[in-house]
Protein backbone atom coordinates (compact mmCIF):
# COMPACT_ATOMS: atom_id res chain seq x y z
CA UNK A 1 0.00 0.00 0.00
CA UNK A 2 1.31 3.45 -0.96
CA UNK A 3 1.56 5.91 1.92
CA UNK A 4 1.19 9.63 1.12
CA UNK A 5 3.72 11.88 2.87
CA UNK A 6 4.02 15.66 2.78
CA UNK A 7 7.28 17.57 3.25
CA UNK A 8 7.10 21.25 4.16
CA UNK A 9 9.41 23.06 1.73
CA UNK A 10 7.54 26.36 1.98
CA UNK A 11 10.48 28.12 3.65
CA UNK A 12 13.08 27.33 0.95
CA UNK A 13 14.38 30.77 -0.16
CA UNK A 14 15.39 31.91 -3.63
CA UNK A 15 19.02 32.11 -2.51
CA UNK A 16 19.42 28.63 -1.12
CA UNK A 17 21.61 28.17 1.96
CA UNK A 18 21.54 26.19 5.20
CA UNK A 19 18.20 24.59 6.01
CA UNK A 20 16.94 25.39 2.51
CA UNK A 21 19.79 23.41 0.98
CA UNK A 22 19.00 20.54 3.35
CA UNK A 23 15.32 20.51 2.37
CA UNK A 24 15.93 20.60 -1.37
CA UNK A 25 18.72 18.04 -1.47
CA UNK A 26 17.29 15.36 0.83
CA UNK A 27 13.84 15.69 -0.78
CA UNK A 28 15.34 15.28 -4.25
CA UNK A 29 17.28 12.18 -3.14
CA UNK A 30 14.26 10.74 -1.30
CA UNK A 31 11.99 11.25 -4.30
CA UNK A 32 14.26 9.10 -6.46
CA UNK A 33 13.85 6.11 -4.11
CA UNK A 34 10.41 6.72 -2.52
CA UNK A 35 8.58 4.08 -4.55
CA UNK A 36 10.85 1.36 -3.13
CA UNK A 37 9.54 2.26 0.33
CA UNK A 38 5.89 2.39 -0.71
CA UNK A 39 5.91 6.16 -0.22
CA UNK A 40 4.45 8.94 -2.35
CA UNK A 41 6.05 12.33 -1.61
CA UNK A 42 4.48 15.75 -2.02
CA UNK A 43 6.25 19.02 -1.27
CA UNK A 44 4.10 21.65 0.43
CA UNK A 45 5.19 25.02 -0.97
CA UNK A 46 4.28 28.69 -0.79
CA UNK A 47 2.05 30.39 -3.35
CA UNK A 48 3.87 30.86 -6.64
CA UNK A 49 6.63 28.38 -5.77
CA UNK A 50 5.32 25.11 -7.24
CA UNK A 51 7.34 25.23 -10.45
CA UNK A 52 10.63 26.28 -8.81
CA UNK A 53 10.52 23.70 -6.01
CA UNK A 54 9.20 21.01 -8.34
CA UNK A 55 12.11 21.52 -10.71
CA UNK A 56 14.62 21.56 -7.84
CA UNK A 57 13.37 18.40 -6.16
CA UNK A 58 11.48 16.38 -8.76
CA UNK A 59 8.58 16.03 -6.32
CA UNK A 60 4.89 16.68 -6.78
CA UNK A 61 4.08 20.08 -5.25
CA UNK A 62 1.03 21.71 -3.68
CA UNK A 63 0.79 25.46 -3.15
CA UNK A 64 -0.97 25.63 0.18
CA UNK A 65 0.61 28.37 2.26
CA UNK A 66 1.08 32.15 1.97
CA UNK A 67 4.44 33.43 0.72
CA UNK A 68 4.81 35.97 3.54
CA UNK A 69 6.80 34.38 6.39
CA UNK A 70 4.58 35.52 9.26
CA UNK A 71 1.39 34.57 7.42
CA UNK A 72 2.94 31.24 6.45
CA UNK A 73 3.79 30.34 10.05
CA UNK A 74 0.35 31.39 11.28
CA UNK A 75 -1.32 29.36 8.51
CA UNK A 76 0.75 26.32 9.45
CA UNK A 77 -0.31 26.59 13.06
CA UNK A 78 -4.01 27.26 12.49
CA UNK A 79 -5.03 25.73 9.16
CA UNK A 80 -2.48 23.45 7.49
CA UNK A 81 -3.04 20.42 9.72
CA UNK A 82 -6.72 20.17 8.80
CA UNK A 83 -5.97 20.65 5.09
CA UNK A 84 -3.37 17.86 5.15
CA UNK A 85 -5.77 15.57 7.02
CA UNK A 86 -8.50 16.09 4.41
CA UNK A 87 -5.91 15.33 1.72
CA UNK A 88 -5.28 11.95 3.39
CA UNK A 89 -1.59 12.39 4.06
CA UNK A 90 -0.39 9.78 6.55
CA UNK A 91 2.75 11.63 7.67
CA UNK A 92 3.96 15.21 7.53
CA UNK A 93 7.60 16.33 7.87
CA UNK A 94 8.32 19.81 9.16
CA UNK A 95 11.90 20.46 8.06
CA UNK A 96 12.53 23.58 10.13
CA UNK A 97 11.51 23.14 13.80
CA UNK A 98 7.76 23.65 13.29
CA UNK A 99 4.73 21.38 12.96
CA UNK A 100 1.05 21.93 12.07
CA UNK A 101 -1.62 21.62 14.74
CA UNK A 102 -4.69 19.45 14.26
CA UNK A 103 -3.14 16.97 11.83
CA UNK A 104 -4.59 13.46 12.09
CA UNK A 105 -1.50 11.65 10.80
CA UNK A 106 2.05 11.19 12.10
CA UNK A 107 4.42 14.13 12.37
CA UNK A 108 8.22 14.23 12.01
CA UNK A 109 10.18 17.41 12.77
CA UNK A 110 13.80 18.29 12.01
CA UNK A 111 15.51 20.18 14.84
CA UNK A 112 18.64 21.74 13.33
CA UNK A 113 20.11 23.05 16.58
CA UNK A 114 19.12 24.29 20.03
CA UNK A 115 20.88 27.66 19.99
CA UNK A 116 17.55 29.49 20.01
CA UNK A 117 17.16 28.14 23.55
CA UNK A 118 20.77 27.82 24.68
CA UNK A 119 21.99 31.12 23.21
CA UNK A 120 19.07 33.46 22.48
CA UNK A 121 21.53 36.36 22.22
CA UNK A 122 22.66 34.95 18.87
CA UNK A 123 19.23 35.39 17.29
CA UNK A 124 16.54 37.98 16.66
CA UNK A 125 14.14 38.26 19.59
CA UNK A 126 11.09 37.51 17.46
CA UNK A 127 12.65 34.27 16.21
CA UNK A 128 13.71 33.25 19.71
CA UNK A 129 10.20 33.76 21.10
CA UNK A 130 8.51 31.81 18.31
CA UNK A 131 10.92 29.00 17.49
CA UNK A 132 11.92 28.15 21.07
CA UNK A 133 8.21 27.47 21.75
CA UNK A 134 7.96 25.43 18.55
CA UNK A 135 10.96 23.29 19.50
CA UNK A 136 9.43 22.62 22.92
CA UNK A 137 6.10 21.76 21.26
CA UNK A 138 7.80 19.34 18.86
CA UNK A 139 9.65 17.74 21.77
CA UNK A 140 6.30 17.00 23.39
CA UNK A 141 3.99 16.20 20.48
CA UNK A 142 5.96 15.13 17.38
CA UNK A 143 5.98 11.41 16.61
CA UNK A 144 9.64 11.51 15.58
CA UNK A 145 12.56 13.94 15.63
CA UNK A 146 15.43 14.18 13.13
CA UNK A 147 18.76 15.76 14.08
CA UNK A 148 21.64 16.59 11.70
CA UNK A 149 24.35 15.64 14.21
CA UNK A 150 24.94 13.78 17.47
CA UNK A 151 25.94 17.12 18.98
CA UNK A 152 22.40 18.48 18.50
CA UNK A 153 20.77 15.22 19.62
CA UNK A 154 22.68 15.34 22.90
CA UNK A 155 21.77 18.99 23.53
CA UNK A 156 18.11 18.23 22.76
CA UNK A 157 18.05 15.29 25.17
CA UNK A 158 19.65 17.44 27.87
CA UNK A 159 16.87 20.00 27.47
CA UNK A 160 13.82 17.78 26.93
CA UNK A 161 14.73 14.17 27.56
CA UNK A 162 13.81 11.77 24.77
CA UNK A 163 10.55 9.88 24.71
CA UNK A 164 9.67 9.70 21.02
CA UNK A 165 11.75 7.98 18.29
CA UNK A 166 14.61 10.04 16.94
CA UNK A 167 17.27 9.71 14.27
CA UNK A 168 20.58 11.44 13.58
CA UNK A 169 20.76 11.92 9.80
CA UNK A 170 23.85 13.88 8.70
CA UNK A 171 23.63 16.24 5.76
CA UNK A 172 25.23 15.37 2.47
CA UNK A 173 27.44 17.50 0.30
CA UNK A 174 26.91 18.37 -3.35
CA UNK A 175 29.84 19.51 -5.46
CA UNK A 176 29.65 21.31 -8.77
CA UNK A 177 32.27 21.91 -11.45
CA UNK A 178 33.02 25.54 -12.36
CA UNK A 179 32.73 26.25 -16.09
CA UNK A 180 35.80 25.84 -18.25
CA UNK A 181 38.01 28.89 -18.16
CA UNK A 182 36.58 30.19 -14.89
CA UNK A 183 39.07 32.76 -13.59
CA UNK A 184 39.20 33.08 -9.80
CA UNK A 185 40.94 36.44 -10.18
CA UNK A 186 37.72 37.82 -11.65
CA UNK A 187 36.06 37.10 -8.31
CA UNK A 188 38.68 37.90 -5.66
CA UNK A 189 40.92 40.23 -7.68
CA UNK A 190 44.33 39.68 -9.23
CA UNK A 191 46.29 40.47 -6.06
CA UNK A 192 44.32 38.04 -3.87
CA UNK A 193 44.51 35.33 -6.51
CA UNK A 194 48.30 35.68 -6.71
CA UNK A 195 48.94 36.03 -2.97
CA UNK A 196 46.42 33.38 -1.97
CA UNK A 197 43.46 33.84 0.35
CA UNK A 198 41.75 32.42 3.43
CA UNK A 199 38.04 31.77 2.90
CA UNK A 200 35.04 32.11 5.19
CA UNK A 201 31.60 31.03 3.95
CA UNK A 202 28.43 31.49 5.99
CA UNK A 203 25.72 33.94 6.98
CA UNK A 204 27.17 37.16 8.40
CA UNK A 205 25.74 36.94 11.91
CA UNK A 206 27.02 36.80 15.52
CA UNK A 207 27.34 33.06 16.00
CA UNK A 208 29.62 32.73 12.96
CA UNK A 209 32.34 34.33 15.09
CA UNK A 210 33.47 36.84 12.49
CA UNK A 211 34.87 39.34 15.01
CA UNK A 212 37.33 36.74 16.30
CA UNK A 213 38.06 35.50 12.78
CA UNK A 214 39.08 38.99 11.68
CA UNK A 215 41.03 39.59 14.88
CA UNK A 216 42.84 36.25 14.50
CA UNK A 217 43.60 36.99 10.85
CA UNK A 218 45.21 40.30 11.85
CA UNK A 219 47.11 38.68 14.72
CA UNK A 220 48.46 35.89 12.51
CA UNK A 221 50.02 38.55 10.24
CA UNK A 222 49.12 36.46 7.25
CA UNK A 223 50.44 37.64 3.90
CA UNK A 224 47.34 36.24 2.28
CA UNK A 225 43.99 37.89 1.79
CA UNK A 226 40.82 37.13 3.75
CA UNK A 227 37.70 36.54 1.62
CA UNK A 228 34.29 36.54 3.32
CA UNK A 229 31.33 35.01 1.49
CA UNK A 230 27.70 34.92 2.60
CA UNK A 231 24.41 36.72 3.01
CA UNK A 232 24.23 39.43 5.63
CA UNK A 233 22.23 38.25 8.62
CA UNK A 234 21.10 40.18 11.67
CA UNK A 235 22.85 42.29 14.34
CA UNK A 236 25.94 42.95 12.22
CA UNK A 237 25.49 46.68 11.73
CA UNK A 238 29.05 47.17 12.95
CA UNK A 239 30.39 44.69 10.40
CA UNK A 240 31.67 47.36 8.01
CA UNK A 241 33.43 49.11 10.92
CA UNK A 242 34.93 45.77 11.99
CA UNK A 243 36.50 45.36 8.57
CA UNK A 244 37.57 48.96 8.04
CA UNK A 245 39.24 49.15 11.47
CA UNK A 246 41.49 46.15 10.78
CA UNK A 247 45.09 47.21 10.22
CA UNK A 248 45.19 45.29 6.94
CA UNK A 249 41.61 46.07 5.88
CA UNK A 250 42.67 46.47 2.25
CA UNK A 251 43.38 42.70 2.23
CA UNK A 252 39.89 41.75 3.44
CA UNK A 253 37.30 41.23 0.72
CA UNK A 254 33.56 40.89 1.39
CA UNK A 255 31.80 39.22 -1.56
CA UNK A 256 28.29 38.62 -0.23
CA UNK A 257 26.23 35.77 -1.71
CA UNK A 258 27.77 33.93 -4.68
CA UNK A 259 26.36 31.23 -6.95
CA UNK A 260 27.30 27.56 -6.60
CA UNK A 261 29.89 27.54 -9.39
CA UNK A 262 31.68 30.58 -7.98
CA UNK A 263 31.63 29.12 -4.46
CA UNK A 264 33.08 25.85 -5.77
CA UNK A 265 35.98 27.72 -7.35
CA UNK A 266 36.52 29.77 -4.18
CA UNK A 267 36.84 26.58 -2.11
CA UNK A 268 39.12 24.92 -4.65
CA UNK A 269 41.57 27.82 -4.76
CA UNK A 270 41.49 28.76 -1.06
CA UNK A 271 44.70 28.46 0.95
CA UNK A 272 42.40 27.23 3.72
CA UNK A 273 38.79 27.62 4.89
CA UNK A 274 38.00 29.23 8.23
CA UNK A 275 34.88 27.97 9.98
CA UNK A 276 35.42 28.33 13.76
CA UNK A 277 31.72 29.01 14.36
CA UNK A 278 30.55 29.35 17.95
CA UNK A 279 27.96 26.60 17.40
CA UNK A 280 26.26 24.85 14.50
CA UNK A 281 23.77 22.06 14.05
CA UNK A 282 25.92 20.56 11.32
CA UNK A 283 28.18 23.17 9.71
CA UNK A 284 27.72 22.44 6.01
CA UNK A 285 30.37 24.96 4.80
CA UNK A 286 33.06 23.01 6.66
CA UNK A 287 32.09 19.78 4.91
CA UNK A 288 31.91 21.60 1.58
CA UNK A 289 35.48 22.81 2.14
CA UNK A 290 36.66 19.22 2.61
CA UNK A 291 34.74 18.04 -0.45
CA UNK A 292 36.51 20.62 -2.59
CA UNK A 293 39.91 19.80 -1.11
CA UNK A 294 40.39 22.90 1.03
CA UNK A 295 42.30 22.61 4.34
CA UNK A 296 39.88 23.39 7.18
CA UNK A 297 40.10 25.24 10.49
CA UNK A 298 36.96 24.68 12.57
CA UNK A 299 35.67 24.33 16.13
CA UNK A 300 36.46 21.51 18.51
CA UNK A 301 33.69 19.99 20.63
CA UNK A 302 31.22 20.88 17.89
CA UNK A 303 29.03 19.30 15.23
CA UNK A 304 31.84 20.01 12.74
CA UNK A 305 34.23 17.84 14.73
CA UNK A 306 32.04 14.84 13.84
CA UNK A 307 33.19 14.94 10.22
CA UNK A 308 36.72 16.14 10.93
CA UNK A 309 39.83 13.97 10.59
CA UNK A 310 43.45 14.28 11.68
CA UNK A 311 44.23 16.85 9.00
CA UNK A 312 41.53 19.27 10.17
CA UNK A 313 42.71 21.91 12.64
CA UNK A 314 40.27 22.01 15.57
CA UNK A 315 40.36 25.15 17.70
CA UNK A 316 38.55 26.72 20.62
CA UNK A 317 36.28 29.20 18.77
CA UNK A 318 36.44 31.56 21.75
CA UNK A 319 40.23 31.78 21.55
CA UNK A 320 41.63 34.33 19.10
CA UNK A 321 45.10 32.97 19.84
CA UNK A 322 44.17 29.41 18.85
CA UNK A 323 42.53 30.56 15.62
CA UNK A 324 45.54 32.76 14.80
CA UNK A 325 47.99 29.94 15.55
CA UNK A 326 45.99 27.61 13.30
CA UNK A 327 46.09 30.15 10.47
CA UNK A 328 49.83 30.58 10.88
CA UNK A 329 50.31 26.81 11.01
CA UNK A 330 48.65 25.91 7.71
CA UNK A 331 51.35 24.26 5.65
CA UNK A 332 52.86 25.91 2.57
CA UNK A 333 54.47 22.62 1.55
CA UNK A 334 52.91 21.41 -1.68
CA UNK A 335 52.94 17.67 -0.96
CA UNK A 336 51.41 18.13 2.49
CA UNK A 337 48.64 20.28 1.05
CA UNK A 338 47.95 17.68 -1.64
CA UNK A 339 47.82 14.97 1.03
CA UNK A 340 45.35 16.92 3.15
CA UNK A 341 43.26 17.77 0.11
CA UNK A 342 43.02 14.09 -0.84
CA UNK A 343 42.11 13.05 2.71
CA UNK A 344 39.47 15.75 2.96
CA UNK A 345 37.83 14.69 -0.29
CA UNK A 346 37.85 11.05 0.83
CA UNK A 347 36.36 11.95 4.20
CA UNK A 348 33.53 13.90 2.58
CA UNK A 349 32.49 10.89 0.47
CA UNK A 350 30.82 9.36 3.52
CA UNK A 351 28.38 12.28 3.54
CA UNK A 352 26.08 12.30 0.54
CA UNK A 353 22.48 13.28 -0.07
CA UNK A 354 21.61 9.85 -1.44
CA UNK A 355 22.29 8.32 1.97
CA UNK A 356 20.44 11.18 3.63
CA UNK A 357 17.38 10.66 1.44
CA UNK A 358 17.33 6.93 2.12
CA UNK A 359 17.69 7.50 5.87
CA UNK A 360 14.73 9.88 5.81
CA UNK A 361 12.58 7.36 3.93
CA UNK A 362 13.54 4.62 6.37
CA UNK A 363 12.67 6.85 9.33
CA UNK A 364 9.31 7.76 7.79
CA UNK A 365 8.49 4.07 7.39
CA UNK A 366 9.54 3.39 10.96
CA UNK A 367 7.24 6.14 12.26
CA UNK A 368 4.33 5.02 10.08
CA UNK A 369 4.64 1.50 11.44
CA UNK A 370 4.87 2.59 15.09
Amino acid sequence: MIQAISIDLSSVPRRITGAGRYGVEFAKAAQRRAEEFGIDLTAIVAKGEARRIGELTGTRTRELVPSNRVSRLLYEKAVLGRVLSRSRFKLHHGIHYTMPRGFSGKIVVTVHDTTLIDHPEWHERSKVAFFSREIAHAAKFADGIIFPSHFVAERFRALFGQSQPHQVIPHGVRTVTPPDGFDIASVVGKEAAEAGYLLFCGTIEPRKNLERIVEAYVKARSQRYLVLVGLKGWNMDNFANLISSAVNSERIKVLGFVDDATLASLYQHAFCTLYPSLEEGFGLPGLEALAYGSPLITSKDSAMAEYAFDGVKLVDPNSVDEIADAIAGVSDEKMERLRLSKLGRERSLAYNWENSGLAHLDFYRRILES
